[in-house]
């Protein structure tokens, strides 16, 4: 495998960085849109280091995003042969270690989508994705035939 190194490296600016990976940086809308908006137009795809995180990559391009959806294997969210052994959600590095503590050291706390890689996320994903297609989700209804507010109504005594 050939390695190739760029002189050309863009930091990202830590303001940027923390606005998007902190709690806090989410309060404010127009700042965090502007540190979006900053990715996209200057480093679209950045590794970032925020203090107490582990380093992650912000990809802000829909191209991008979906080069990556399309390599499961390559990117995975599951650990891939080594499910558990990192997060899928930004998590700080004292959280992990909690979850690792109670979780004899994983980092899998669910078994949902977002932390399973294939072939476990394509077999969960297989079932629902019927429910998900753009004509189902148009007429509102799920497989019992009825739309979501029906059945609530229905299961409030309220129908």
């Amino acid at each position: 495998m050939t390695t190739v190194e760029s002189a050309d490296v863009l930091v990202t600016p830590e303001e940027v960085a923390r606005r998007i990976v902190l709690p806090e940086g989410h309060r404010d809308d127009a700042g965090l849109f502007e540190a979006y908006r900053w990715l996209r137009q200057n480093n679209p795809l950045a590794k970032i280091s925020v203090d107490g995180y582990d380093p992650i990559w912000l990809v802000s391009k829909h191209a991008d995003i979906m080069e990556i959806e399309r390599q499961p294997h390559v990117f995975t969210s599951g650990g891939a042969d080594r499910p558990g052994s990192h997060n899928p959600i930004l998590q700080n590095q004292a959280g992990d270690a909690f979850t690792q503590q109670l979780t004899g050291g994983s980092l899998r706390i669910l078994d949902t989508l977002t932390y399973l890689g294939p072939p476990e996320h394509t077999a969960m994903k297989d079932i629902a994705a019927d429910w998900f297609r753009p004509a189902n989700l148009k007429s509102g209804r799920t497989r019992s035939g009825r739309s979501p507010a029906t059945r609530s109504a229905s299961t409030s005594g309220r129908a």
